[in-house]
C-alpha cells in the first residue's frame, strides 16, 4: 500500500528517533537550563525589553524547536533540540556545558555541527573538555592553520577532518563532503 522509491523513509525515522531523544536529554541539563534563564535575567537587567519580545514572537523560547533557522534568528537565547543557544560576542562559536554559543556567524550547519558537540558532551561527560574542546581550540581556523601556506578552504578541510570536529558532524547529522583523507594528523591535536 505504501512506497518509498528514494528509500529514505526508514532513515528519515531513525533521523526523528535521534533528534528527539536528544531532545528530550539536553532539556534534563540543569546548567543548560541554567545558562539560558541568566541569559534572560541578564537581558532584563540591561533593558532588552524589544530583543526579548522579538525573540518570543519568533518562537526561539520553545524548548522543543527542532529548526536551526529558529534558533538562529534569536537576540537573546534559543532552542535547538534540547540545547539552549546563547547569543554573544565575547568568544567564538562553541558549545560548552550542554550550551550552544552563537557569536552571530553561525548557519544552520554551524548549528548543527554545535548541536554535535553538545551530544559529544553528553555522550562523554567531563573527559569532552580534555578529549575535543582542548585540541578544538589548540586547532580552530585561528590557531594552527592560520599559516600562509594554507588557504582558507584549505584550513577548513584540515580542521574539519579532526577526529573530534567529522564526529561533530555526524553527531549533528552534517555532511561537508569535503573531508580530507584519515592521517595519522587527523589525530593529533597539536
Amino acid at each position: 500500500m505504501y512506497s518509498d522509491p528514494s528509500g529514505r523513509s526508514w532513515n528519515s525515522f531513525w533521523e526523528g528517533v535521534w533528534d528527539w531523544t536528544n531532545t528530550f536529554l539536553g532539556l534534563l541539563n540543569p546548567t543548560s537550563k541554567l545558562t539560558f534563564e541568566s541569559a534572560i535575567i541578564v537581558a532584563m537587567i540591561n533593558g532588552r525589553w524589544e530583543e526579548l519580545k522579538k525573540d518570543w514572537n519568533n518562537g526561539c523560547f520553545n524548548p522543543l524547536n527542532q529548526d536551526a533557522s529558529t534558533a538562529l534568528k534569536a537576540n537573546i537565547a534559543s532552542f535547538y533540540k534540547g540545547s539552549t543557544v546563547v547569543r554573544q560576542g565575547l568568544i567564538g562559536s562553541c558549545s560548552i556545558f550542554g550550551t550552544i554559543w552563537n557569536d552571530g556567524d553561525l548557519d544552520e550547519i554551524g548549528m548543527q555541527h554545535e548541536w554535535g558537540h553538545s551530544i559529544q558532551e553528553r555522550i562523554l561527560g567531563p573527559s569532552y573538555y580534555l578529549l575535543v574542546g582542548v585540541p578544538s581550540a589548540i586547532n580552530c581556523k585561528f590557531g594552527r592553520y592560520r599559516d600562509p601556506k594554507y588557504s582558507y578552504a584549505e584550513s577548513d578541510i584540515i580542521y574539519y577532518s579532526k577526529v573530534w570536529e567529522r564526529s561533530a558532524d555526524w553527531l549533528g547529522g552534517v555532511s561537508r563532503n569535503y573531508y580530507s583523507f584519515f592521517t595519522f594528523d587527523n589525530f593529533i591535536p597539536w
